[in-house]
């Protein structure tokens, strides 16, 4: 009877279930995606005749010496015509040589293509770098780009191509996905050591997962949560109703609410492939999950009441769904681990019976990536199904990966709570560790043992008398 009660109050809401909304949200996600894929990809193409419209990209850059120009150089080689587009760059008080690497380019490529380098000494930030850039943009679309991705050489090609056979859509985001067969040191290093690999394969499947399947499922039904900071793309006139607010961490999930309170349509473009590179250090992961948290519940908190007068239903629905996914669930999925200690100090459980569990936890969600691993394969490009194949036997550590993030996801929101500051940048756990470490070594010193006599003393006098 105990271990009923027990199945009931701990296990089921907090462990089984979880596990099995999961399995549901990720079935019903990848099962209309490839629906939705095949069945317009097995249909004519709309046969339209058009010019190319004039579009506009705009760069926010601050100290992006070390990419920009990578950057650049991919949008030289687009098979969109040259003469078709325009690059405003908006440096926003940067203190290395952006400044610089951007004019040497500019000089070399200006008699191509139009080229405008905007710079300010003070750092505003970035949704102020984009305003400016947007105001002098002469475009029918605009794209917003951050300045250390690479795109592929259809991206704008496709991107236009959408918008122009897609009238009713207002604003749209690219198919980010994580760079790995581009050659450059970065991640030629990758590939050689062990931690980054980890980290930045955890991350190709992760972002794969969220843009391939998770932007491209919301597509569907107009619930696209947020609009990619690395490639955005909006027709001209909706600026005359939004604007990238300077009050937020997160500009681009604060205009995307924005676009849906105005009943604005989003989309998804999948064949617009745009790198980003991956973290590869922990601090500096952790600093980017706890921004992109206070950033989201600075959005929630600025729309919460607007949400519920303005949006429909379904915007409500997304929102809430969105937060119980990333709040509550989240933390059942980091409290499971506890509890079996728990279950381990106490006696509930014997230890392979807690063994056991981890074990079928394990590969629970080994299953739930490979679910998720055959949607997108199925609908992914030729150059990401090769990552995808070669690198398919490290499954077995996304589990790791995505428990660290889900850990670096809960800490930012409690971050936020405890100390409500804003900052774009956070000293992550391991600096802080080793910035601390004469303190850990002393209470080490003192806790170990306290924490050995507390057990010894729990185990004995109070579990004993049962």
């Amino acid at each position: 009877m105990n271990e009923i009660v027990l199945f009931i109050v701990i296990w089921l809401p907090w462990v089984v279930l979880i596990v099995l909304i999961d399995y549901f949200k990720t079935s019903i996600k990848v099962l209309a995606v490839l629906i939705h894929f095949y069945k317009n990809k097995v249909r004519k193409p709309k046969n339209k005749r058009f010019l190319l419209p004039f579009i506009s990209i705009v760069i926010p850059a601050h100290n992006e010496e070390k990419g920009i120009q990578r950057c650049l150089n991919t949008l030289i080689k687009q098979k969109y015509p040259q003469e078709s587009y325009e690059i405003i760059i908006v440096d926003d008080g940067s203190r290395d040589k952006t400044a610089t690497r951007v004019t040497r380019w500019k000089a070399l490529h200006n008699k191509k293509m139009t080229v405008h380098l905007e710079t300010y000494v003070v750092n505003q930030g970035k949704a102020h770098a984009l305003t400016l850039g947007i105001e002098k943009a002469k475009g029918k679309y605009i794209i917003c780009l951050d300045a250390d991705v690479v795109l592929a050489k259809d991206a704008l090609l496709n991107s236009v191509l959408y918008f122009e056979n897609n009238p009713e859509i207002d604003a749209a985001t690219g198919n980010i996905e994580i760079a790995w067969n581009h050659d450059h040191e970065l991640i030629a290093s990758i590939k050689t050591k062990a931690i980054p690999r980890f980290l930045a394969i955890g991350q190709f499947f992760e972002y794969t997962n969220a843009y391939a399947l998770g932007r491209y499922f919301q597509s569907l039904n107009n619930s696209i949560f947020t609009l990619s900071g690395a490639f955005s793309m909006m027709r001209k006139e909706v600026f005359e109703q939004v604007t990238y607010p300077n009050d937020t961490l997160a500009e681009d999930m604060d205009i995307t609410w924005q676009l849906h309170m105005l009943g604005k349509k989003i989309g998804y473009i999948h064949n617009a492939l745009v790198y980003v590179d991956p973290i590869i250090s922990l601090d500096e992961l952790y600093s980017q999950r706890v921004r992109w948290r206070q950033g989201q519940l600075q959005v929630s908190g600025k729309y919460c009441k607007e949400i519920v007068k303005k949006c429909p239903i379904r915007g409500r629905r997304l929102l809430s769904f969105r937060l119980f996914t990333d709040h509550t669930a989240g933390f059942a999925r980091l409290l499971w681990i506890p509890m079996i200690l728990l279950f381990i100090q106490v006696d509930l459980y014997s230890f392979v019976t807690v063994v056991y569990a981890v074990l079928l936890m394990y590969v629970s969600y080994i299953l739930l990536e490979g679910l998720r691993v055959i949607g997108m394969y199925a609908i992914s490009q030729s150059s990401t199904k090769v990552v995808i194949r070669e690198y398919f036997w490290m499954l077995i550590t996304v589990p790791f990966y995505r428990f660290i993030a889900y850990f670096f996801r809960l800490s930012g929101y409690l971050r936020v709570y405890i100390d409500g500051k804003s900052a774009w940048e956070r000293t992550g756990p391991i600096i802080r560790f080793v910035e601390r470490g004469h303190i850990l070594k002393k209470a080490m010193a003192f806790g170990i043992p306290l924490v050995i006599i507390s057990t010894f003393a729990f185990e004995h006098f109070v579990i004993g008398k049962y």
